[in-house]
């Protein structure tokens, strides 16, 4: 699908800030299982010229499965 031109810029904004604008920083996508966001945020940010791009598909269910360590995230809300 097509994003609004609203969250087009809010996502090309924030992977810019979060890669200091460095289009070959290594960027990791993830949602929960069975969650394809992660997958099309991938998509979405190789079409923006990203070129070190990797969708972790088990998501945070697979993380926390494994025993690993989960840090509270708060994403910015769209102004």
């Amino acid at each position: 699908g097509e994003l609004t031109p609203e969250w087009q810029s809010y996502f090309a904004r924030h992977l810019y800030t979060y890669s200091d604008g460095n289009l070959a920083q290594p960027l990791v996508f993830y949602c929960r299982s069975d969650c394809w966001l992660g997958w099309n945020a991938v998509k979405r940010a190789h079409h923006l010229g990203y070129t070190n791009l990797y969708w972790y598909r088990d998501g945070i269910d697979a993380w926390q499965q494994a025993g690993l360590p989960l840090v509270p995230a708060q994403p910015q809300a769209l102004p």
